[in-house]
């Protein structure tokens, strides 16, 4: 779905990229992390502390 400052309305375009996505703990350990996808969304529980999230991005 996308919004047009209107309404929201159906996507109509193609997802071409890849989106990679990597956690780290505040001692830069990798967490598990199974979120994708070119928008993801986080809670507290998500969150231990402090995390530093990293994004790859591919032509796939």
């Amino acid at each position: 779905m996308k919004y047009d400052g209107a309404e929201w309305k159906n996507a109509t375009e193609k997802q071409t990229l890849t989106y990679t996505w990597y956690m780290q703990d505040k001692d830069g350990k990798e967490i598990t992390f199974e979120k994708s996808g070119k928008v993801i969304y986080l809670s507290a529980k998500d969150i231990d502390s402090l995390v530093t999230l990293q994004c790859d991005v591919s032509k796939g």
